[in-house]
């Protein structure tokens, strides 16, 4: 299920201006109340809630404002986390597994970390001050001719543009780039990882393969790319990935575990690059 789904989705920016169909919705809200019982690797949860919009008015006469990129979605799905590394990667993670569900039902959706105004979404939740919003996402029916800004936002973040296998994944070290056909039982995972989504179109995940096949995520931080957001936003770039890997291994029958490895023998010579997690095949 979820290999054909990575492969065939795309951020949505142009929606039909219409509601979401009732069977649909029902459907959605399913997926919705999963997604809040939902934990990531690191056992964290956040708080997800749909609005519905008409002209991005809410039922309150409230605007949703996301700086003109997005045009006639039928609603917007809102999460909220504690601004903590742990927790921005599960939200990732789990608002990943989601968006994958519901374009299962033909609805399209689009990763917002910083282009919608958090403000009057944040009054959505009773949370306190260390919890953010890291993004949102518009929901609806794809419109199939994309608008002029849909067309602009995919060239400006080269959205069809991909690294090759050798740049982002490597054995042993960061000094030996692994090429596919030595990936082995982790090609097809490593490929829903490299084709995944991120901020930016920036693709900062790294990945090493050992001799024990065992997968190590490393993400690779854009110097000052997140700004003013006052969080880093490439923490969701990598729950994504990983999500991607960990779908495609439970789709092709492969059983392992995420774990934290102490003392983890990979020398980084960026110090940019910072560990995350491994996987490791069931014993």
């Amino acid at each position: 299920m979820y290999i054909n789904l990575i492969e065939n989705r795309r951020s949505v920016r142009s929606f039909k201006n219409v509601p979401i169909v009732e069977n649909d919705l029902t459907l959605m809200n399913d997926y919705l109340s999963e997604l809040n019982q939902s934990q990531g690797p690191f056992g964290r949860r956040g708080e997800f809630k749909y609005i519905a919009v008409s002209n991005h008015i809410n039922s309150e006469g409230q605007k949703i404002g996301t700086y003109g990129v997005i045009r006639n979605p039928a609603g917007y799905i809102v999460g909220i986390t504690k601004n903590e590394r742990d927790f921005l990667i599960d939200f990732g993670y789990t608002f990943e597994k989601f968006m994958l569900q519901v374009l299962s039902l033909g609805l399209g959706t689009c990763w917002l970390g910083g282009t919608f105004d958090r403000k009057m979404l944040t009054e959505k939740f009773e949370k306190h001050s260390s919890h953010i919003i890291p993004a949102i996402s518009p929901i609806g029916y794809h419109d199939e001719k994309p608008s002029l800004i849909e067309k602009t936002m995919r060239k400006i973040a080269n959205s069809d543009q991909k690294m090759a296998f050798e740049e982002v994944f490597y054995l042993e070290n960061f000094e030996t780039p692994l090429v596919k056909s030595d990936a082995g039982i982790y090609e097809i995972p490593l490929e829903m990882v490299r084709i995944g989504p991120s901020a930016s179109n920036k693709q900062p995940w790294r990945l090493v393969l050992d001799r024990e096949n065992r997968v190590h995520f490393f993400l690779s931080h854009t110097p000052n790319y997140s700004g003013k957001l006052m969080f880093d936003m490439q923490y969701l770039d990598i729950g994504i990935a990983m999500f991607h890997f960990q779908s495609a291994l439970d789709e092709i029958g492969i059983k392992g575990d995420w774990c934290v490895i102490e003392g983890l023998q990979v020398p980084i010579d960026e110090p940019t690059t910072e560990y995350i997690m491994s996987w490791k095949i069931e014993d």
